[in-house]
């Protein structure tokens, strides 16, 4: 059979697929891949379309089946590896580097981050040996491999690897978003390690008590039980620190009850952390944070023992 023949087939089963009819497409393409592996001559390019179509016909399989559908994804992976093996005989280009982009981006919408690592990296390379000055053909492979990269917690390497693409991709390039919005997330993920971090130590270092309160608690509730189970004025100036989301105002007080007249209603999605300045040579600082409940709960942080 002729190539332009196999082509015309590859064609029917396109739209065969398109019409729905996968099962069907999938059982065809089957025999039709043997049949060009068994030609004397490999035709590398057709096997790779056939292979890369199987692959999107069995991934749809999967979508719907309620039994076996980890198979057909393995499949469809596997299709898509053996594509790419084809591809690889042909020219290095940019569809080749497309490829390797595609199924690292399969891989990792299957939760399966160092296999597309695997991949991203392969796309790189491959587009590492053509012309692009500016960097607009590897954008989207620099993203990929570092959205995967913050999968997987390698925050310093996504880092640099996005903080590299934006020296190389033109300013004026609208798709520098997408490095732009990747980076902001590998920020904000290295953001909450620190918090966790610094949570850890500050409860491994003072421990953590809390009362919970089934109401909201006013300001003057709050100063006064405070007062009643923690405070002792005389020590020293009472540091008072009011949190919402990212923002957070600090205030010193010389009378910590002053704390209470803070503009806030009722605390609600507010955090306020009282605390206070110790005479120097003091030990320990302790400190109370009330965060919002369902009503307001005064933490305690208190000194080791």
């Amino acid at each position: 059979m002729e190539p332009s023949d196999y082509k015309a087939q590859l064609s029917a089963l396109r739209q065969l697929a398109r019409a729905g009819k996968n099962l069907n497409a999938e059982l065809k393409l089957r025999s039709l891949i043997d049949e060009l592996k068994a030609q004397p001559k490999i035709e590398h390019s057709l096997l790779a379309q056939a292979y890369e179509m199987r692959c999107f016909v069995r991934l749809e399989l999967a979508k719907r089946a309620r039994v076996k559908k980890a198979a057909w994804t393995d499949g469809a992976c596997n299709d898509y590896r053996q594509a790419l093996v084809h591809m690889e005989k042909g020219p290095i280009c940019w569809a080749l580097s497309g490829s390797f982009t595609n199924l690292g981006s399969m891989l990792y919408g299957l939760g399966r981050y160092e296999e597309a690592l695997e991949y991203h990296v392969k796309a790189l390379s491959v587009a590492g040996q053509l012309s692009d000055p500016h960097g607009a053909g590897r954008l989207a492979g620099w993203n990929h491999y570092a959205g995967t990269l913050l999968k997987l917690n390698r925050l310093e390497e996504a880092e640099q690897v996005l903080k590299d693409a934006l020296t190389i991709v033109s300013a004026d390039n609208p798709h520098r978003v997408f490095l732009l919005k990747t980076l902001s997330e590998v920020h904000e993920a290295k953001a909450a390690n620190l918090r966790q971090e610094a949570e850890a130590l500050g409860n491994a270092s003072c421990g953590m008590l809390s009362r919970p309160q089934d109401t909201i608690a006013s300001g003057q509730e709050v100063c006064a039980e405070f007062s009643r189970l923690y405070a002792k004025p005389e020590l020293g100036i009472v540091t008072v620190q009011v949190r919402q989301d990212q923002c957070k105002l600090d205030l010193g007080i010389n009378n910590w009850e002053l704390a209470y007249t803070l503009p806030i209603q009722a605390y609600r999605g507010y955090e306020l952390v009282f605390g206070w300045h110790l005479p120097e040579g003091a030990i320990v600082q302790p400190a109370a944070i009330l965060v919002d409940g369902p009503g307001p709960e005064l933490r305690r942080q208190t000194p080791e023992s």
